[in-house]
């Protein structure tokens, strides 16, 4: 087969009507600043995997941190992946449909998404020292299984592995027992941070009170069958005293650490791989994005110097 000289190359090009000519110039000058851009976050991305050390959970500090264990699940109704049933610590899928139009009497297909979502439900990482609380909303997932099929409705009647159909499912999974790489921002709730003291006592006050032979028997001290005002009161110091008793208690545990999205523009990541196979698929990206770059770099000033040149 004969290809194109340049001189047939630069011939057609320059036969192009404006439009054209400037539709595509643009259009490879514009995604190789989309390759750039790509290459670079994935070189971020590596970088600041590399610069963030590996802790341990139990001795980790408040704030941006990097984790490596075992995922878990918590206790309770258990995650479930809805395109399969398959029990998991975090899913998402994608139901995409075949489209199909025309250009110039030529028919093209592409495939347009129609449904997706992903998991926010709560479970645990454990390292050597301990476990935390993962919250997954937010973060970019390298999933241990990725599961691809075709079928003939908008959701999928039932598993299976078809080859055909319009419409095609795709579903991610991380499962209980799989190596977890987590990097985010890490916080520890406990239960005295997040209650209001006044609430409390006046919620143990309104208990007490459907309790009213309980009331009596403890604080009515003239024993007329009824609380008067200084034996309200003393009642009601009562349960001031039990509510700072509880939040001293609840003090005294280490409390739930949770490790989530940072409250910056630093990257949240969870991955059921190692640091280094993480690392070394950004830096891939990253190679991949720079050669695009400069390939479509020089076809768009190729193409402008051949028609203006």
């Amino acid at each position: 087969m004969n290809l194109p000289g340049l001189t047939e190359i630069t011939a057609q090009v320059q036969a192009w009507d404006t439009a054209e000519f400037w539709f595509w110039s643009l259009a490879a000058l514009g995604f190789s600043a989309l390759s750039f851009i790509k290459a670079f976050k994935g070189l971020h991305k590596s970088r600041l995997l590399e610069d963030t050390p590996t802790s341990l959970i139990r001795s980790a500090s408040q704030g941006y941190v990097e984790f490596e264990g075992i995922g878990r699940r918590l206790e309770g109704e258990p995650v479930i992946a809805p395109l399969t049933g398959t029990a998991c610590t975090w899913w998402s899928f994608t139901i995409e449909e075949r489209k199909t139009y025309q250009i110039n009497k030529t028919t093209h297909t592409h495939w347009q998404t129609i449904n997706s979502d992903s998991s926010e439900a709560l479970f645990e990482l454990e390292d050597t020292s301990g476990r935390c609380v993962v919250d997954p909303e937010g973060a970019e997932v390298f999933p241990s299984a990725t599961r691809r099929w075709r079928g003939s409705s908008a959701w999928p009647k039932k598993q299976g592995y078809g080859v055909f159909g319009r419409y095609r499912y795709t579903e991610r999974r991380m499962h209980a027992g799989d190596p977890l790489l987590v990097v985010g921002y890490l916080t520890t709730h406990r239960a005295a941070e997040t209650t209001n003291f006044a609430e409390e006592v006046r919620a143990l006050l309104a208990d007490w009170k459907t309790r009213q032979t309980m009331l009596v028997r403890l604080y009515d001290k003239d024993n007329d069958g009824v609380l008067d005002q200084k034996e309200w009161e003393k009642a009601r110091q009562a349960a001031h005293a039990q509510v700072r008793r509880e939040h001293a208690e609840d003090f005294r545990h280490p409390g739930i650490a949770v490790i989530g999205a940072p409250p910056d523009d630093r990257s949240f990541l969870m991955a059921a791989k190692s640091q280094a196979q993480v690392i070394k698929h950004y830096r891939r990206g990253a190679v991949f994005g720079l050669s695009l770059f400069f390939l479509l770099l020089a076809v768009g000033v190729t193409l402008i110097s051949m028609r203006l040149g």
